[in-house]
């Protein structure tokens, strides 16, 4: 077992050096990836890389289960699929929208707050009654308060 056991940190120890080699050479020497590097099927691809905060500057009307790849392709008459030349751009048509005008709610800690008491009640599960308790009663807090968080108001000031 000693001789397996070298041989398993070696090899875990040689991934983890092979692992930061590729980490500091695609740091220094890698390509920016667009926002659908693998050719994507569904709609998350379709946005760029980074993803805006809003995600969609409008809500997308989705005519097909793999929409995304409705847009980029189309199978002919003889059963071939072949790429759109008119599809794939970014954005859907969302250029002109102002980005300003998207409302998004402020910010909130009662979402973490709630996954503290969550994890909390799990781990009390595990170790003692009484964890449990006390993660019960701060998600309970959490959720109480996020479902009662005052909602901010869109402003016209953007």
């Amino acid at each position: 077992w000693n001789m397996i056991s070298t041989i398993g940190a070696f090899i875990l120890g040689f991934s983890i050096l092979l692992l930061l080699h590729n980490l500091v050479r695609s740091l220094k020497k890698g390509e920016i990836a667009d926002g659908d590097p693998w050719d994507g099927r569904t709609l998350e691809w379709s946005i760029p890389s980074p993803a805006p905060h809003y995600n969609f500057a409008r809500i997308p009307t989705v005519t097909d289960r793999d929409d995304w790849w409705a847009r980029k392709y189309a199978t002919g008459d003889d059963g071939i699929t072949r790429p759109v030349p008119q599809g794939g751009a970014y954005g859907h048509g969302e250029e002109d929208v102002d980005v300003h005008s998207i409302h998004l709610p402020d910010p909130s800690y009662w979402p973490l707050v709630t996954a503290i008491g969550m994890a909390l009640m799990g781990g009390g599960f595990a170790f003692h009654l009484a964890i449990t308790v006390v993660g019960a009663l701060i998600m309970t807090v959490g959720i109480y308060g996020w479902a009662f968080e005052p909602v901010n108001e869109p402003s016209d000031d953007h």
